[in-house]
């Protein structure tokens, strides 16, 4: 529950993977950005259960890969490494889900995300800003599913209210999980009965309402 950008996308021509290195290298140091670079020829473990297409098929290939990853102030890590075949793979997804040939998560090895809700909107709208240009300078296909808008609007207004309004239902959640009713709450599974329970309550109560109205 916070506001994520997903993205995937392949590179233009695999021969730009450096170049795109290090331009991201170069903009996260003038930010003073953390970032890690992945030297070409990296592979992983389980790597060889997948094919190098985001749907594969079932022979298996050794994939390798490079690029970096990068994280800014408050946000989750940014995935840009690029496999042999071009596109974004994330490492720890592509050991995590190549149990087997047939595993059904692979996809997640091409599907990324980062979420910003606590970086706030100004990281937000920086990384929009540069996934807009990383794909039209290196990429032949870019997704983006920005869930605050701005990819497509570039509507600050509506930004804003996307996380003004995420971050409200967040303290008002945080507050609730704060209260007397959730005092005795030793483990996940209290608080998660205590949340039925008080769902359950309210729903009467609402029903109760509108049968004396």
């Amino acid at each position: 529950m916070a506001i994520t950008i997903h993205y995937k996308g392949k590179i233009k021509d695999i021969a730009q993977r450096d170049a795109m290195t290090e331009e991201l290298e170069d903009i996260c140091k003038s930010l003073g950005w953390k970032y890690n670079t992945i030297k070409r020829g990296t592979t992983t473990c389980l790597s060889y259960q997948y094919t190098d297409e985001p749907n594969p098929k079932a022979e298996k290939v050794d994939i390798k890969f490079s690029g970096i990853v990068f994280t800014p102030p408050g946000s989750e890590t940014v995935v840009m490494t690029i496999s042999d075949g071009g596109w974004i793979i994330n490492p720890v997804a592509l050991s995590h889900f190549g149990n087997n040939s047939a595993n059904e998560f692979k996809e997640f090895a091409y599907s990324q995300f980062v979420k910003t809700q606590f970086a706030g909107p100004e990281i937000h709208i920086a990384l929009i800003k540069l996934f807009k240009y990383l794909s039209s300078k290196y990429f032949d296909f870019f997704e983006v599913n920005d869930e605050a808008d701005y990819w497509e609007t570039m509507d600050k207004e509506i930004l804003y209210g996307k996380f003004k309004f995420m971050d409200n239902l967040l303290n008002k959640v945080e507050s609730w999980l704060n209260s007397e009713i959730f005092s005795d709450a030793s483990n996940l599974e209290d608080i998660v009965d205590k949340i039925e329970k008080l769902l359950i309550q309210r729903k009467r109560k609402l029903d109760d309402d509108m049968k004396n109205h």
